[in-house]
């Protein structure tokens, strides 16, 4: 009992927590079912993402991963009369693929242009690992998918 002057109340949470862990294992099926959703849901918008990743660093800018792509050299700016790079032609960018990878919660994303590997050697089209910055873009969507599994499991119970 707590020392307070007036009528209250203590929880022991040790007294519920069947009731948390069976809520947690819910949750984590929740989530596991819901990857086919999340995918499509973000699908489009992450390969929109990469588009204007590949499109800033085309331009000189530095892009995700902090990548920044080596300058043309003068003769090839003069033969092409830009300075742009890797989108005189359109076919690298139209190449890019953002598809269901090696599991359920995997996309991968890939350039399926036959230079592609070449190209990479070069300037580094995708960054290694995950990129903070396209994932703080996708949260929003990913939330919004599990917020309504979560309702739709709730309204069966």
């Amino acid at each position: 009992m707590s020392n307070v002057p007036f009528p209250s109340v203590q929880i022991d949470i040790d007294s519920i927590k069947d009731q948390v862990a069976s809520l947690a294992r819910e949750a984590k099926e929740v989530i596991r079912t819901s990857y086919p959703e999340i995918r499509g849901k973000i699908q489009v918008p992450l390969k929109r993402l990469v588009e204007e990743d590949f499109r800033i660093k085309s331009r000189g800018g530095t892009g995700a991963g902090s990548i920044k792509w080596r300058r043309l050299k003068q003769s090839t700016i003069n033969r092409k009369n830009s300075d742009i790079i890797g989108i005189e032609f359109g076919d690298m960018l139209a190449s890019l693929r953002v598809t269901s990878g090696g599991g359920q919660s995997v996309l991968e994303i890939s350039f399926d242009n036959e230079h592609a590997e070449f190209f990479d050697m070069e300037r580094s089209l995708l960054p290694d690992g995950d990129v903070p910055q396209w994932l703080s873009e996708l949260e929003p969507l990913i939330e919004e998918v599990l917020t309504q599994q979560i309702q739709r499991q709730i309204d069966k119970t």
